[in-house]
């Protein structure tokens, strides 16, 4: 018979991989207001595994280790994933994270999918996207879509001998 998942837990969670779990774990606490749920230190204090929440969504991290092929995202060429987060006041929450030394990628502003975003780095490079929805009335309009201009008759031309003989035409 399968068991249950936890209370406070998500069928899918991410598991986020620090050089300094400790340090990781106080930056996200004290920079995006996240709570830490559970921690599992070895008998040196550092952090082996650990759980951390904001409202009903929970995730994991740990430390770095070569063994378990993992590296943080301060180690690696780049980005291998950012998290999506909603919050209840994006703003606010902008001013909290800066306060705390998060570097700011792009600073709130409202979106036409329907939010009001902001983009920051963690203490050690791992990028968060921070949301608010919008109400209905706020969400900005998408730009009008270009439209295709036709080409000149002589373009035209240009362009189906380039296809016919592979190159394009002498200009005379």
């Amino acid at each position: 018979m399968a068991r249950s998942i936890p209370q406070g837990h998500s069928r899918v969670m991410p598991y986020l991989h620090y050089l300094d779990p400790n340090a990781a774990l106080a930056f996200l606490e004290q920079a995006f207001g996240f709570r830490t749920r559970y921690a599992n230190r070895d008998e040196t204090g550092l952090v082996r595994h650990a759980q951390v929440g904001v409202g009903e969504t929970t995730f994991m991290l740990g430390p770095a280790r070569s063994e378990f092929r993992s590296a943080a995202a301060s180690a690696l060429p780049a980005l291998h994933a950012s998290i999506w987060c909603y919050v209840d006041d994006v703003d606010a929450h902008h001013r909290r994270a800066r306060a705390a030394g998060a570097r700011i990628l792009r600073e709130p502003a409202d979106q036409p999918y329907g939010v009001r975003e902001y983009d920051a780095l963690d203490c050690e490079g791992q990028e968060w996207y921070f949301v608010e929805t919008l109400d209905a009335g706020r969400i900005a309009p998408r730009p009008a879509r270009k439209t295709r201009r036709a080409r000149p008759a002589q373009t035209k031309k240009k362009a189906a001998k380039r296809k016919r003989t592979g190159r394009k035409p002498r200009r005379r």
